[in-house]
Parts: structure tokens; C-alpha cells; sequence
């Protein structure tokens, strides 16, 4: 710590789950856990966030390696290693023969695609928990690309060339990682028609300024809509932005849909539709960020016999008595 110009940390990666005196004699913090309590996986997704793990932690901390979603490989990468390379892909190879040996070889753009699909989702929900957090500074990967770095790593949004995979494009993924972020704290994604959706939307927002006269709108299909008188958005996060609350026997369902906020200087919007003008954002240089969550909707026939699936957890509709819902495995065994 003899040169003043730089910021030091006492190490990055894993810890021990009993470490005393973690923050002394450093700058900030890169870990994946502050003793037994996360800053990655599960435990701040669903509207929830790592702020319990900051606990008297008063020195910037930034998530280590969080995700680590694998994704099944596109055999059509071996291709792409030139026969002199001194680097073979023989991991593929030998995974690619044991599809084949299962007669299963046609099926690996659909595994691919589909486990790429999850692996995409599984990523979103883990770096909105960590900008949702108070205090947490930020993240990093493993890697954006398949890692090579430790045999077989396939936990890339590209490929190990650094070209996208056939399930993702780079607009998708800068909805949930980039400058600015619109967050909404969805604690469930099933619903009945008996429920009400609750959610309250924030934003983190690191862009070189503060956005003036920023207005928020958001809709769900093409019926429900509403926003929020603009104004000035600093630099920061859990900046909160607003409430949404919508009575879900207005839906018909069961449905799928999907709730879009997004966010931009008021003069983008067009003042009839509140959409973005396109031709606008073009002329003026000046961007828009937008994200969006899918939920379902099914049907509750009789509201009353309606029960949680699980405490806090989303209710479901009343039982069939041929079908047994249970959180619990002796139970379903």
C-alpha cells in the first residue's frame, strides 16, 4: 500500500467462512460470501436482495464470480479450432460422441438453445439482486465468454471465440447489465386471477450524468399501463421510482405476460403513445433503458380454497384431487 495512486484489496475469490477482522487493512472487498452469508446465487433473487451479507460492512464490496450458469455446448464450436491450433477441444469432442452414442446428436442446437435459455434467465435474476442490494458496489464473472482457463467452464454468453450464441443477443443482455438498470422487485412470477400484483420498481443508475426530466413508463400487454412524473435521476442506486399495483382478475388467463418499465428523458417519448420516438433518440444522441420480467397468470375458481404453495410463495389454484401439491419430498415420494 506504499503507492497512493491505486486501491488494494487483501484478495479475491472464495473465503473462509470464519475470518476475522475481513475489512481491516483493505481498500474494498471481492468475495463471493462474507463468512456464512452469500453475495451470489439464490438467496437474492425474487424481488430479494444480499443486504443481510453487508452487515457492518462499511467498505466497498464487489460480488466474486456470481452466476457460474453453465449452458449445454453448440457442437458446432469444434469447427471453429484450427487443426494447427495448439488448443483441441477434446472436452467437446468427448461429449459430442456420447450424444451421438445415445442417439440423442440431432438434439444439440435444441439443448443448446433451451439450456442457453435458462442459463440466460438464471444470470438476469443474479445481477438485479446484486444491483437491487444496498451498499454491494458491483460484480464480476468468471468470464462473458466460455472460460478455458480450467478445462470446461461453459458459463459464456458467447462462445470461447468470443462470438454470441444462437440464444442471446447483446441488446438482450445490456437490459440487465449496463450503466443504467430498471429493477422491479417481483417476489413471485405465478399468479391467479385472486391475487393482486405488487411490485415496486427502482433504478441504478451509473451513467457519467444524472438523467434530466427522466420519465417512467411502464405497461403490461397493451392494456395496462401507467408512469410517474418526471424527474431528475441521480447517480446511485435504489433510486425508487414507483409502486405497481394491479387487481389481476382483470386478466383473463392463464397468460403469459410480460411487464416492461422503461426509462428516459421526457422528450423521447412520443405524447400521445408514451413509446419511444426512435428517430428522436437517433437525432439526439441520447439513449432510453429499458427492462422487462415475464409472470404468468392462471385462473382461480374459487378465490377462497386458493392456498400458498409455499409461505410468502405464490398461490395456486384450488386442488384437484388427482393432482398433489407439496414442498415436500416424503410427502411426494
Amino acid at each position: 500500500r506504499e503507492d497512493p495512486r491505486r486501491l488494494y484489496t487483501t484478495g479475491t475469490g472464495h473465503t473462509e467462512r470464519e475470518l476475522p477482522n475481513l475489512a481491516e487493512g483493505t481498500d474494498y472487498l471481492a468475495v463471493q460470501r462474507i463468512a456464512t452469508k452469500p453475495l451470489r446465487r439464490e438467496s437474492g433473487w425474487f424481488g430479494r436482495d444480499y443486504g443481510e451479507s453487508l452487515t457492518d460492512i462499511d467498505l466497498p464490496v464487489i460480488a466474486h464470480e456470481v452466476g457460474q450458469w453453465a449452458a449445454y455446448p453448440d457442437y458446432e464450436v469444434i469447427k471453429k479450432f484450427p487443426v494447427t491450433s495448439y488448443m483441441r477441444p477434446f472436452n467437446f469432442e468427448i461429449f459430442r460422441d456420447s450424444l451421438k452414442a445415445h442417439g440423442l446428436l440431432k438434439k444439440n442446437r435444441s439443448f443448446a438453445y433451451q439450456s442457453g435459455r435458462f442459463q440466460l434467465a438464471a444470470y438476469k435474476e443474479e445481477i438485479e439482486a446484486n444491483l437491487r442490494t444496498p451498499g454491494l458496489s458491483g460484480f464480476q464473472l468468471l468470464d462473458l465468454h466460455d472460460y478455458l482457463g480450467q478445462g470446461t467452464a461453459l458459463v459464456g454468453l458467447l462462445d470461447a471465440f468470443w462470438d454470441p450464441k444462437s440464444y442471446v443477443t447483446a441488446e438482450e443482455f445490456k437490459k440487465f447489465s449496463n450503466a443504467t438498470v430498471p429493477l422491479a422487485r417481483f417476489r413471485q412470477r405465478v399468479f391467479t386471477t385472486a391475487d393482486t400484483l405488487d411490485v415496486d420498481v427502482e433504478l441504478a443508475h451509473f451513467g457519467a450524468e444524472p438523467i434530466e426530466k427522466a420519465l417512467v413508463v411502464w405497461k403490461i400487454g397493451t392494456r395496462l399501463k401507467g408512469e410517474w412524473e418526471p424527474r431528475t435521476i441521480p447517480i446511485g442506486k435504489n433510486f425508487p421510482l414507483g409502486k405497481i399495483t394491479v387487481d389481476l382478475f382483470k386478466i383473463l388467463g392463464p397468460a403469459e405476460l410480460k411487464l416492461v418499465v422503461t426509462v428516459a428523458p421526457e422528450s423521447l417519448f412520443n405524447p400521445v403513445t408514451r413509446t419511444i420516438v426512435e428517430g428522436e433518440k437517433a437525432v439526439r444522441g441520447v439513449t432510453y433503458f429499458e427492462n422487462d420480467w415475464n409472470f404468468w397468470v392462471y385462473p382461480a375458481s374459487d378465490p377462497a380454497q386458493s392456498t400458498p404453495a409455499v409461505e410468502g410463495g405464490p398461490c395456486l389454484p384450488a386442488r384437484d384431487p388427482d393432482v398433489l401439491v407439496t414442498t415436500s419430498w416424503d410427502e411426494a415420494e
